[in-house]
C-alpha cells in the first residue's frame, strides 16, 4: 500500500465512534484534528472487521441521540422560533429514521378484513363471467366455444 501510513488505531476509532453515539456528524467529526477524513473511514469499514462492528454499534446509539436531540429542540421551542424549532426537529427525526429504521421509521400498515370485520371470502367468479359471455360466442380458457 503506497501513500500516507493509516492512522488506524484503537483510540482513534473509540474517539470516533464515541462521538457518532453522543449524536455527532460524521461530517463534522472528519474535520476535526486527529480525526480521520470520511475516505478513510469508508476504507476501514472495507478493512477492519471489527471497525464495522463498532461503527455500525456507534450508528444505532447516533440515532437515539438524535431521536433525544429532535425531542429536545421541540421541548424547547418559543413561539418567536417554533419554525427553526421545526427544521431542527424534522433534521434529527429524518437522521434518526434512516440510522435505525426498525425504531424510527413511520410505519404504515394495511389490513384487509372481510364484511363485519371477518375473513375476506371469495367467490368463483367465473360461471357467472361465462353466463354474461356466452351470447357473444366467446371462447372460455379451456378452448371450447360457450362450455
Amino acid at each position: 500500500m503506497s501513500g500516507r501510513p493509516s492512522m488506524y488505531s484503537p483510540e482513534i476509532v473509540q474517539e470516533y465512534c464515541q462521538r457518532l453515539a453522543d449524536g455527532e456528524l460524521a461530517i463534522e467529526i472528519s474535520k476535526l484534528p486527529g480525526m480521520p477524513s470520511t475516505s478513510t473511514i469508508w476504507r476501514w469499514l472495507d478493512q477492519h472487521e471489527g471497525f464495522r462492528e463498532t461503527y455500525a454499534r456507534a450508528r444505532l446509539l447516533q440515532a437515539q441521540a438524535c431521536a433525544e436531540k429532535a425531542v429536545q429542540s421541540g421541548r424547547a421551542a418559543k413561539a418567536d422560533d417554533a419554525a427553526a424549532a421545526r427544521v431542527k426537529f424534522d433534521a434529527d427525526r429524518w437522521l434518526a429514521a434512516r440510522l435505525d429504521p426498525a425504531n424510527y421509521a413511520d410505519r404504515s400498515t394495511q389490513e384487509i378484513v372481510g364484511k363485519g370485520g371477518g375473513p375476506v371470502q371469495f367467490e368463483d367468479v367465473r360461471a357467472p363471467i361465462a353466463s354474461l359471455i356466452a351470447p357473444a360466442g366467446v371462447k372460455t380458457e379451456t378452448g371450447g366455444e360457450n362450455e
